[in-house]
Parts: structure tokens; C-alpha cells; sequence
């Protein structure tokens, strides 16, 4: 927002696979891709094979990423382009399927806003990984 700049979160391999790590940076170009010239500000190794890290159907568009404009609204890329609220989900692999307390929800608002929740149970509507 200082910079009037997009911010922007694109998993490494510049796909939809956030599982490999993701890098974080001010897209100078606005070319919503990172690219020479770009400013990195964070880059992140791929999480311990022992964690998963997936995202909602927002998240399927190729390539997939989240934006911050400098207005700090976000837009999580779908498949048309539109805003949309986005969800990623990271969990441990080797956990019991019914052990929620291994999961969590980052959950990603149009508006920019940015929560993070543990889900209680698989029927769980505030914490879903499908809604809002």
C-alpha cells in the first residue's frame, strides 16, 4: 500500500501447487507473475512432507496466487478473473481424518481482510474450506 503497488503470493513452481512453497513479492510490472525486476519481500521452502497445503476451488485457476492492490484489497484468482474469497487449507498428512485440531483455515476476504481458523468438526460452516 505505500508503494501503490500490487503485492502478490504465487506458489514456487508458478501453478497451482502451493504444497511446493510459495514466494511473496511486489509486482513492479503489474504483469501478476513474478518476474525480473520484481521485489521480493519473502520466499517459502516447500513445508515438511508431513504437511499439506491446498486451497479451495478459487485456487484451481492456472496460475494461481493471491493479490493485495494498493488499496489493500485482495483478489484471489479464479477461473473468469473475478474477486472472490479464497481458502487454503494446511494440514498435517499424517494426522487422523477426524483430528481437526491439525488443520488449519486461512481464510482470504475480497476486502483484504485475512483470518485463520481451526475447524471443529467436518460439517463445520464458520471454519469450511469451501465457503466463505
Amino acid at each position: 500500500m505505500k508503494r501503490n503497488m500490487n503485492a502478490m503470493v504465487v506458489p514456487t513452481n508458478k501453478d497451482t501447487d502451493w504444497s511446493k512453497g510459495w514466494i511473496v513479492f511486489v509486482d513492479v510490472d503489474r504483469s501478476a507473475t513474478y518476474s525480473t525486476g520484481d521485489i521480493v519481500v519473502m520466499e517459502q521452502e516447500a513445508p515438511p512432507s508431513y504437511i499439506t497445503v491446498s486451497g479451495n476451488s478459487f485456487f484451481a485457476a492456472s496460475p494461481s496466487y493471491v493479490m493485495y492492490d494498493g488499496s489493500g484489497f485482495s483478489k484471489v484468482k479464479t477461473g473468469s478473473g473475478d474477486l472472490a474469497n479464497g481458502t487454503l487449507t494446511i494440514s498435517r498428512n499424517d494426522a487422523a481424518s477426524t483430528d481437526y485440531s491439525q488443520i488449519r483455515r486461512i481464510k482470504i476476504a475480497i476486502t483484504g481482510s485475512v483470518r485463520i481458523c481451526t475447524p471443529k468438526s467436518a460439517s463445520d460452516t464458520a471454519c469450511s474450506a469451501t465457503g466463505d
